[in-house]
């Protein structure tokens, strides 16, 4: 149990990693496209 609770924020915190990169790129790709 105690395992458990210390992966969560880890996992959160990569999650949050890999939205923020796929905004970086989204964004990316409508300045190039205007």
């Amino acid at each position: 149990l105690k395992k458990k609770i210390n992966q969560v924020p880890v996992i959160d915190a990569d999650e949050r990693l890999k939205g923020m990169v796929t905004d970086i790129d989204l964004m990316r790709g409508i300045y190039e496209k205007s």
